[in-house]
This record gives structure tokens, C-alpha cells and sequence, in this order.
């Protein structure tokens, strides 16, 4: 999305939102505070140590909530009439407990898991997972940090060239007989073959520390049936998303809508301290050993063992995002196989995709003379359309 109207929209909806009180004053809150919602954050001290790191970063975040967050909830007037009431009065009473109860039990994990008992750390995220993001609709309990991606939206894979052209299967997940193949990595448990994907083919090129488009093969893939993922969000990206569909109820003063945009925010931002966990950048990317990979990894483990979770929708780590700017389609997407054989492919996620042959550009020299350092991802981005328009005119073939 071009930033600059971003921006006019983002003011569009500061109009419209002065309409409610508790919904305005929260965006414009958060929007002074971006920095108190900074992710990708890497410690420049000579003695880092990954669990005080993340405690200072979490305790930094709970100080915010208390002295900011907390008193601006306390000073809304609660009205019966009023569906955002009780919206404040469940923050309030509930989730502000939890904000506090989640960045001990994270601190706790990677604890346990430096003492070896992985196991129990694992079993301890299950827990405050269920603790803290389940809620109850209707007959049916759901994590309310989960994103519904309806059917036949657009992927994007890239691998290296190699040799050989690749055929089409070789740009899906690695075979089960290739397990060994399989390494550790931010959400990848080695030997546990995962299918990673792009929102644009931008971001695939930046995850595989690229210099150019034309060592790559690139697929679309098109997702069969809705899919429900983890949503790793940044805080631009969570307020833009819940406005953007619903300025046009929030501008002729909606009450229900308001408080349902007011809810989705105050629950993102119970979920922050996770996010925060989830996103801290490498200190020494040489090393095995990577704590920053300790909860990603064990939040890929509980996917695993869900069976309404699909995959973990999280932002890059390679791109430099502009603050305060909504670039929602700039993601990428794991979904870890649900199924095991011997050798082949996941039979769950062949049949919750189809993937086109892969193609290739020689863009090289075009990305020398056009990048931009300062926003390269907003130049690779318009760089690449014509890549683009030919996997999106690709047919997504089945894979199954």
C-alpha cells in the first residue's frame, strides 16, 4: 500500500473516530506511543543475556500499560447503554489481569527451557495460551488472536536456482524423506517440514537474503478453504485492519461497530507481550543455539497439536517497516504439516492448496539502479509488478 495514503486515510478515520470518545482516544493514544509497541528490537549491550533481555522488554511494556493504558480505561464513564461499556468494563476486570499474569509465564518458559525441561515448557505456553486467549462464543470457545483468511487468496513461495529448473512440488514444502533437510530456524522445528510462504514476492526475496530476482524461482500458491492462523501483528497493522473495513459504520456514529473494533484492539493488545516475545531479532545469527527462537518455536509446537489452527501469520524480520505506517501485506505465513508418512508430501496442507509452475525474471540490473536503502521494501515492491502480474496470471494447479 502507497504509504502517503495511508496516511490520508489514517487521518480520515481520526475524524470519524472523534465520534467515540473510548474508540478515538485509544487509537490516538497508541498512535502517540508507537514506540511503546516496537518489535524487532535487538539488545546493542556487550553482555546480552537473551531472559533479561526479553524481562526488561516485557517489564517496559507492563510499566506502559499501568501508568498509561490503565488510567485512560479507568477514566471512561460506563454507561449500560453504551455497547463499548462493556468492553471497558471486560478490559478492565479481565484482560488487564492478564496482560500482567502473560509476561511472567513468558519469562517462566524461557527459564525452564535454559534449565533443559523443554517439556515443561512447552506444556506452560499450552497453558497460559488457553489461560489467557480463549474466550468464550456462544456454545464454542476460540483464541481471539486467530485471523480467518477466507479461500483462494494469493501465496508466494521463492527457492533459490539450483542446477535444474524446479518443477512444480519442489517449490511446496520439503518431502518427508528429506526430514534431515529441515533446520531450526523462527518458526521451524528441525526435522518437522513446514510450508513458508509470502504475502508478495518482496517479502520471500528478503527472507532468503537475496541480492537480485534473477537467482529465484517464484510460485503463487491459492489457498483451497478458509484457513485460520495465529496473527504475529504489528500494532499499525491491527488498528488499520479493524478501521478500514468498518469507517464508513464508525463515521455515522455505529455504537455496536465501535465497540467491536474497541474490543479487537484491546485484545491485540493483551496479546502484545507475546508478540514482543516472538519477534526480538537475533543477537548472534552464527550461533546454533538461538533463545530468540525459544517461543516461536514452541508457539509452532502448539499449532501442531491443534487441530483448528492452521498456521502462524508473523512479520518479517528482514524488512525495515516505516513507523506508523499500515503495510499489512508484507507477512509471511507458516503452516507446519499436520500429517506424516515416509516419504511425499503433507496429504492436509496438498489438499488446502494449489501452487502454479514456477517462473523467474532477471530483474537484476533494474533493482541496482532503483534501490533505495532507506525503503527498499517500498521500491522492491513496485520494482517487481511485471514478476508479479505473471504468477498472478499463472493457473494454481492441485497438488493432490
Amino acid at each position: 500500500m502507497n504509504y502517503s495514503k495511508y496516511h490520508q486515510a489514517h487521518d480520515a478515520y481520526r475524524i470519524s473516530l472523534n465520534q467515540n470518545n473510548f474508540l478515538g482516544g485509544l487509537v490516538n493514544l497508541i498512535n502517540d506511543h508507537l514506540n511503546e509497541f516496537s518489535i524487532q528490537v535487538k539488545d546493542g549491550s556487550s553482555n546480552y543475556y537473551f531472559p533479561d533481555f526479553l524481562s526488561s522488554r516485557l517489564d517496559n511494556f507492563c510499566l506502559f500499560f499501568e501508568s498509561t493504558l490503565k488510567p485512560f480505561i479507568s477514566r471512561m464513564p460506563i454507561s449500560s447503554r453504551n455497547p463499548v461499556s462493556k468492553v471497558l468494563e471486560s478490559w478492565d476486570v479481565q484482560i488487564g489481569k492478564d496482560i500482567l499474569k502473560l509476561p511472567e509465564a513468558l519469562k517462566a518458559i524461557v527459564n525452564l527451557y535454559y534449565l533443559g525441561r523443554v517439556n515443561e515448557a512447552s506444556k506452560t505456553l499450552e497453558v497460559i495460551l488457553k489461560e489467557v486467549f480463549i474466550k468464550q462464543i456462544g456454545m464454542n470457545q476460540e483464541l481471539y488472536i486467530i485471523n480467518s483468511i477466507p479461500a483462494k487468496q494469493n501465496f508466494y513461495r521463492a527457492r533459490p536456482n539450483g542446477e535444474k529448473p524446479f518443477e512444480r512440488l519442489e517449490l511446496f514444502h520439503h518431502n518427508f524423506e528429506n526430514r534431515h533437510l529441515v533446520s531450526t530456524n523462527r518458526y521451524s522445528i528441525p526435522g518437522v517440514p513446514a510450508l513458508y510462504l509470502g504475502s508478495d514476492p518482496v517479502i520471500c526475496n528478503m527472507e532468503l537474503n537475496t541480492p537480485g530476482f534473477d537467482n529465484l524461482s517464484f510460485s503463487r500458491l491459492e489457498n483451497n478453504i478458509p484457513l485460520n492462523v495465529l496473527n504475529i501483528q504489528r500494532v499499525e497493522d491491527a488498528v488499520f485492519s479493524v478501521l478500514r473495513p468498518n469507517y464508513n459504520f464508525l463515521n455515522k456514529g455505529n455504537d455496536i461497530v465501535a465497540a467491536y473494533c474497541a474490543e479487537y484492539i484491546c485484545n491485540y493488545i493483551s496479546s502484545f507481550p507475546l508478540i514482543i516475545a516472538c519477534t526480538c531479532l537475533v543477537k548472534k545469527p552464527e550461533g546454533n543455539f538461538k533463545p530468540e527462537y525459544i517461543i516461536p518455536q514452541l508457539l509452532l509446537q502448539n499449532v501442531l497439536n491443534e487441530s483448528k489452527i492452521d498456521g502462524i501469520k508473523y512479520p518479517s524480520t528482514k524488512v525495515v517497516y516505516p513507523e506508523g505506517c499500515s503495510v499489512d501485506l508484507s507477512y509471511n505465513y507458516v503452516f507446519p504439516v499436520k500429517t506424516t508418512k515416509k516419504v511425499g508430501l503433507c496429504d492436509r496442507l496438498s489438499q488446502m492448496f494449489n501452487i502454479t509452475e514456477p517462473t523467474s525474471l532477471k530483474l537484476h540490473d533494474i533493482l541496482n539502479e532503483h534501490l533505495d536503502e532507506q525503503n527498499q521494501y517500498n521500491d522492491l515492491r513496485d520494482i517487481i509488478y511485471p514478476l508479479w502480474k505473471i504468477l498472478d496470471n499463472k493457473p494454481a494447479l492441485s497438488i493432490s
